[in-house]
């Protein structure tokens, strides 16, 4: 996976998501990657907000989901 892939997949461009998680492109890139070994509390907090974000991103599209599905029940229901 690339580091635009990963970003996007937070709805994030790789500028945004380095400016996020506090690293620079080099140093995301290195992790996205694989490469990075050395653990440490940046990569830790990184780590517990990209979750945290992809936990929102997730209540928002249920909340979508759940809107289309209801707007669609609607439908059906003041035609039949």
């Amino acid at each position: 996976m690339t580091t635009k892939e990963f970003a996007n997949m937070f709805g994030m461009s790789v500028n945004a998501m380095c400016e996020y998680t506090g690293f620079s492109r080099d140093g995301l890139n290195e992790i996205v990657q694989g490469r990075s070994t050395k653990p440490g509390a940046k990569k830790d907090m990184a780590c517990r907000k990209l979750i945290s974000q992809s936990k929102y991103i997730v209540d928002e599209e249920m909340r979508a989901a759940r809107k289309r599905h209801h707007e669609r029940e609607a439908a059906v229901l003041k035609r039949f």
